[in-house]
């Protein structure tokens, strides 16, 4: 994947950080005049929204490409094992899920706001912000920074929910976004990063509807926690692996050659 050999505007973290914040604030605003619509069109033209403020901010400061792909995908088997460690969270709440309790108007919600969540959150977090981090800083800060980031975004639940449930979804957050970055980093690509989060939302969100047990504080040594868990862990291990692999990523496209990575 070809990456630019120059920018509008220098990725830096702060550039990052006020990206990142436009994402959060500016869909909900643009989608204000969409609210009174039924909720699956209403969930599908938000994801529409974030998508194209996301694409047209880039666009103008000349990170498009940076934004979608990496510059060095890490190669291999064991990485790409590693990284979708969370993917068997997914593959339990599936298996776990009463599909003939569920009504389709369950199940098309779920999906829809899995998709908005997913592009949302990874064009925020494994997008806008991952750029204008590794505009300054390693690797290691890039990873540690946007999983920090994305954990703490999930505290907004507090005001909501106050107690350990909340606090041990914010854990959860930071830890999944560990993985969310190794995924990003082994495939290339922030969409299997978006797909991975959509998956996980709605599969969760369907089997606690049809009343399986899923992965809370309240469940304690469960199948559900377990398999959650053990998922995470994978994901971070993922992370680590791809950090030391490569523990500095350019943002611009080298001006002599450079070897592959092997």
């Amino acid at each position: 994947m070809n990456m630019p050999t120059k920018y509008r505007v220098k990725p830096s973290i702060w550039m990052g950080a006020i990206f990142a914040v436009a994402l959060f604030f500016l869909p909900a605003v643009a989608g204000l005049p969409f609210a009174g619509l039924p909720k699956p069109l209403y969930m599908l033209i938000s994801t529409a929204l974030v998508v194209v403020i996301a694409v047209g901010i880039a666009a103008a400061l000349g990170w498009l490409r940076p934004l979608l792909f990496e510059p060095n995908r890490v190669k291999g088997v064991l990485p790409m094992l590693f990284a979708f460690g969370p993917v068997l969270y997914i593959v339990y709440c599936t298996v776990s899920t009463d599909w003939a309790v569920l009504p389709t108007t369950t199940i098309v919600l779920a999906l829809l706001s899995g998709l908005y969540s997913g592009a949302w959150e990874e064009l925020m977090f494994r997008g806008a912000l991952l750029i204008g981090i590794r505009g300054n800083l390693k690797e290691v800060w890039v990873a540690v920074i946007t999983a920090v980031a994305f954990g703490l975004l999930h505290s907004i639940n507090f005001v909501a929910e106050p107690g350990a449930e909340t606090g041990y979804q914010v854990v959860y957050a930071i830890m999944v976004g560990f993985a969310f970055y190794a995924i990003r980093r082994v495939t290339g690509s922030i969409f299997f990063c978006m797909v991975v989060h959509m998956l996980n939302n709605a599969m969760e969100s369907m089997a606690e509807h049809s009343n399986a047990t899923i992965a809370t504080l309240a469940s304690g040594f469960s199948m559900a926690n377990i398999i959650f868990i053990a998922g995470l862990v994978l994901g971070i291990i993922g992370a680590v692996v791809v950090i030391r692999r490569t523990p500095q990523v350019s943002l611009l496209a080298p001006t002599t050659p450079s070897h592959a990575l092997r």
